[in-house]
């Protein structure tokens, strides 16, 4: 199985880096991180580049996590975003959930929680890979 391509976008360098320790400790040989701690970058990279997997911070100046979910969604259907709030109102990450976004996760993160979204979306990856084999090895028959 290839590395899934994964991006972390908060405009907290601090929770960059946190989530990116977190990931890379357990998973990797697994995933290929890249990071961005200036949302507005962030959008430059999701349009230059497709992402397995996105995380991003809901509320962020300049350019807020709903942007990022939509430009991440616009350059690939197939990617999985996990909104990451703090602050945020129970309207704002039901409407991320609504357009799209798989997962949210709370502030403070939970280094435990953040590996388990992770696991999960990893072993969804998988399947989704191993059903798109099949489907063209039934075809192709």
């Amino acid at each position: 199985m290839r590395k899934l391509h994964a991006l972390i976008v908060d405009d907290d360098p601090f929770m960059v880096r946190l989530i990116e320790t977190v990931i890379a400790k357990k998973f990797a040989d697994r995933i290929q991180l890249e990071s961005s701690s200036d949302p507005v970058a962030a959008l430059q990279l999701l349009e230059a580049r497709r992402y397995d997997l996105v995380f991003t911070d809901l509320e962020m100046p300049q350019v807020d996590g709903m942007q990022i979910l939509a430009a991440a969604r616009q350059r690939n259907a197939w990617t999985r975003i996990v909104v990451i709030t703090g602050h945020s109102t129970l309207d704002r990450v039901t409407t991320a959930l609504e357009l799209g976004a798989s997962d949210y996760i709370m502030k403070p993160i939970n280094p435990g929680m953040l590996q388990d979204v992770v696991e999960q979306h990893i072993a969804q990856q998988a399947r989704w890979q191993q059903a798109a084999r099949e489907t063209l090895q039934t075809a192709n028959a």
